[in-house]
């Protein structure tokens, strides 16, 4: 238990700086990503794996939708999602990006930072679910 509560003290406040590309491919700024995710930034940088190999399926739906409004408005979005490290953990994600264009308006990469949240959704989470104990909330299953 000790260790497991220094392993999530580690994770927090984890700011990563990256360079996405449209084939899904990135490369991360610092060592830091390995801290995260398991994975060196090696790992990234050589294509070996792709950031959105570990994205949960479930919350990757949305992610080309979001990309098509983006470009439509200023070119940054921040969305939150759930990832799968390389020990089998889930932790989670807030990415805050800039879409950059060419000449043709065309995507032609993004650069941004993600930070871990994993902490910050257990609490909510907890806060959540003690509310619906107390009967603040009604919980409808269905």
């Amino acid at each position: 238990m000790a260790e497991s509560n220094k392993t999530t003290a580690q994770f927090s406040n984890v700011h990563i700086g990256f360079k996405g590309y449209v084939d899904g491919s990135i490369e991360f700024y610092g060592d830091r990503i390995e801290l995260l995710t398991g994975y060196s930034r090696e790992d990234f940088n050589s294509k070996k794996i792709k950031w959105t190999d570990l994205i949960l399926e479930e919350d990757a739906g949305n992610s080309s939708e979001i990309f098509k409004q983006t470009l439509k408005t200023d070119k940054t979005y921040a969305r939150g999602y759930r990832i799968r490290i390389k020990n089998g953990d889930i932790r989670w994600i807030q990415e805050i990006s800039l879409i950059t264009c060419d000449e043709n308006d065309r995507a032609k990469h993004i650069t941004g930072v993600l930070m871990d949240i994993t902490d910050q959704q257990k609490r909510e989470e907890a806060r959540l679910a003690a509310e619906c104990k107390t009967g603040k909330y009604l919980r409808v299953w269905g």
